[in-house]
């Protein structure tokens, strides 16, 4: 799980990270466009300064006509257009759509955006200054000064509509491709994330069911071990139980209608010929064959289901390395209580040991 949210946190960065770059990129083509518009506006300063110069040149002896004829000779497109203006009148706008015609209007209708109202009310006499301004069907390079003419001041202002500039073939061409490629890397980079994501979220998820697998291997290799040891403990072939308890084992192979069954009793002279003798009858005899120590030297056998003569051969072929047989009793009728039948076995093994 904290793999899993450290996986989501990173890629959440990551994207982060890559918008962050996404948005310098688009912040410093900006930047570049307004430092293009600005070396333009510069030399379009330059144009007016000319243009103010003509009309200064003039001096006050110029008619009405003469300036209006070096207006009227001002070079003019539909990309960008002159003004001439006074107080609140705008006099003359020199377009391609608007050649030579007279405004009835005051600048306020004209310049209605803030930032032309500004860059209007700022211009100052014999001096060209420029600035980006706003107006109803977009922003303008716009350069402008004042000049005085029979004691009457006016503005003549050049204005460049700014796509005309920025969209020129090598620099839209150069935009359009530092674009492409920033988004394309942009698109690889976070398609990257996304797929390491995705694979780590994979990978986690298989360890999981990995763990989870294991975990439950391990559950049952447990239980396993635990059912083997239950099993292990209560197995007769895996048993010594004291001779105590023999009338117990009588009593419910007497229930459970267990026989015909024999009981025998091994004794030997020393503890290493007993230890021997118990090694012997794991291989010879089978797990329902139970055993019973006397607390001394001997050992009494209780079969289960074997008939007298398979009785016969078993115990001889125990007794034949070891001569340690002293006494056996077989009852084969299941309907005489067993504990009756050994019941004077078992009293003649205890006074024997007595």
């Amino acid at each position: 799980m904290k793999k899993r949210r450290l996986a989501k946190f990173v890629t959440a960065i990551l994207i982060i990270f890559a918008l962050a770059i996404e948005w310098l990129t688009i912040y410093e083509l900006n930047a570049y466009e307004r430092g293009v518009l600005d070396v333009y506006a510069e030399e379009q300063d330059g144009y007016v300064k000319i243009t103010l110069d003509q009309i200064n040149r003039l001096g006050d002896g110029a008619t009405e006509e003469n300036i209006t004829d070096i207006i009227a000779s001002l070079d003019a497109t539909a990309s960008k257009y002159w003004t001439l203006s006074t107080g609140d009148n705008i006099l003359f706008i020199k377009s391609v759509t608007e050649t030579n015609r007279y405004k009835n209007f005051t600048a306020d209708t004209y310049y209605t955006e803030d930032s032309a109202k500004a860059f209007i009310e700022g211009l100052l006499e014999n001096r060209v200054t420029h600035s980006l301004i706003e107006l109803d069907d977009g922003w303008y390079v716009a350069s402008g000064g004042l000049f005085s003419w029979e004691n009457t001041t006016y503005r003549i202002c050049l204005l460049t509509y700014d796509k005309v500039i920025l969209e020129r073939n090598a620099l839209l061409e150069a935009k359009n491709a530092i674009i492409i490629f920033i988004t394309i890397t942009l698109a690889l980079f976070l398609s990257y994330i996304i797929l390491t994501n995705i694979r780590i979220n994979n990978k986690n998820k298989k360890l999981m069911e990995k763990e989870n697998n294991e975990l439950l291997l391990n559950k049952r290799i447990e239980a396993t071990d635990r059912a083997l040891k239950r099993a292990n403990a209560f197995d007769a072939g895996n048993n010594m139980f004291s001779h105590t308890v023999l009338p117990d084992f009588l009593k419910k192979l007497e229930k459970k209608g267990v026989y015909p069954i024999a009981v025998a009793r091994f004794e030997f002279e020393s503890k290493e010929e007993k230890i021997e003798f118990i090694k012997k009858m794991l291989l010879l005899f089978d797990r329902s064959t139970l055993r019973f120590d006397d607390g001394k030297k001997g050992v009494i056998l209780l079969l289960a289901g074997y008939t007298e003569e398979r009785c016969k051969e078993l115990l001889n072929e125990a007794d034949a390395s070891f001569a340690g047989l002293k006494k056996w009793q077989f009852v084969e009728d299941n309907y005489v209580p067993y504990t009756n039948v050994f019941a004077e076995f078992l009293k003649e093994e205890d006074n024997d040991r007595i």
